[in-house]
């Protein structure tokens, strides 16, 4: 019995010294990832405004009627000191940009969050969300990637969403995998 207990006890010392030894380091101290300072709180607040800012008017061709389709496209920043690194969502968009460029990226999931990751990378990930079969070329989920790096980041991390306002809402967001 006591001989029992002692291996159940080195046993659940072992997989956390496992877990412990196997666990990622980040490149930053955790002084620099977090908002600690005024300043950083104050930025964030300003990336992250809530209020959907105005992109542009893009134009797709839509799945159904194979017509040139203009709509209003706008974006959210969602950076907090969870987002993903801002070198993963880069390469993420490069590759959708890239590899998958004239392919379908297809939103797959008809109940519960209606959004379906497209692809991770790293600590990143790219989904897309909206209407059950709604899809986009990958390369439009690309460039939004790459937009919202670009306009969201914050002490390397960025996280966002990216909408494209038509008849069939969709958005493309910017993450963590799940």
């Amino acid at each position: 019995m006591f001989t029992s207990k002692i291996t159940i006890i080195l046993f659940f010392f072992m997989a956390f010294a496992l877990l412990a030894l196997t666990h990622p380091v980040e490149d930053q101290p955790e002084s620099q990832t977090f908002a600690t300072t005024p300043e950083d709180v104050a930025a964030l607040a300003i990336i992250n405004d809530p209020t959907p800012k105005f992109f542009a008017n893009i134009t797709f061709t839509d799945e159904v009627t194979l017509q040139n389709i203009t709509a209003q496209a706008s974006y959210i920043c969602d950076t907090t000191s969870g987002s993903p690194s801002v070198h993963w969502l880069r390469e993420i968009s490069g590759r959708l940009r890239g590899e998958f460029h004239n392919q379908q990226c297809k939103q797959r999931n008809e109940l519960g969050s209606r959004c379906t990751q497209l692809i991770a990378m790293g600590d990143a990930a790219a989904s897309i969300c909206g209407s059950y079969t709604r899809w986009f070329a990958c390369d439009y989920v690309g460039f939004a990637g790459f937009w919202i790096t670009d306009h969201c980041a914050w002490n390397g991390l960025a996280g966002g969403r990216f909408f494209v306002e038509d008849k069939f809402d969709t958005k493309f967001t910017f993450h963590k995998p799940s």
